[in-house]
């Protein structure tokens, strides 16, 4: 119980309490902000290289003052911190797409696999059959194709693409127009 000056009566104590003047109680509370100081302080112990020599939960964000956070190991658990340089090694990136011959394959973030690519001198009223090099794991829900560049095979207006027969396997180009043949490019989506 603080007490504003020396004029302390019966009435003033309570059994088992302790009497402070104000001074002393705001001296004890000085001291024990400064101990709460010195400890949170200590909690991530450092040398004189400022080099983190124990461990640091940490309770709340860290602000790093725009220095950067160097020598970082690997990444073993699932909430690990990793390197720009272990993300780049062990990852093609989100749209990285693989190549294979005459043909591109990109698997989308939500899992979702796009095959897209280019079939020459398919004759007009007929069709190519497109075998992919890996099949979709599960099927190939839609197949769309296009002619060539204008002028490079088509006749404006006059020749056009399209698919059949869409399996998880295979796709088949259609030509059909006034050409003889045309190049098409293509685009299928599967899972």
């Amino acid at each position: 119980m603080p007490i504003n000056d020396l004029n302390i009566s019966n009435s003033d104590i309570v059994a088992g309490q302790k009497v402070f003047s104000s001074q002393a109680l705001a001296r004890i509370q000085e001291i024990e902000d400064w101990a709460n100081d010195q400890v949170a302080d200590k909690a991530m112990d450092l040398d004189s290289a400022q080099t983190a020599t124990a461990k640091k939960t940490f309770s709340a964000g860290a602000d790093m003052g725009s220095q950067v956070i160097s020598h970082v190991k690997d990444p073993v658990a699932d909430q690990d911190a990793a390197t720009k340089k272990f993300v780049s090694d062990n990852t093609n990136g989100p749209f990285s797409p693989v190549l294979y011959e005459g043909q591109q394959s990109v698997t989308l973030p939500n899992g979702m696999i796009m095959k897209f690519g280019k079939v020459t001198n398919v004759p007009t009223g007929s069709y190519k059959t497109i075998t992919f090099t890996d099949a979709f794991p599960n099927a190939c829900i839609s197949a769309i194709a296009n002619f060539g560049e204008r002028g490079q095979s088509a006749q404006d207006g006059n020749d056009d693409c399209g698919t059949s027969s869409v399996t998880a396997s295979s796709i088949r180009v259609w030509s059909y127009g006034i050409s003889s043949s045309i190049d098409c490019y293509w685009m299928a989506l599967g899972w």
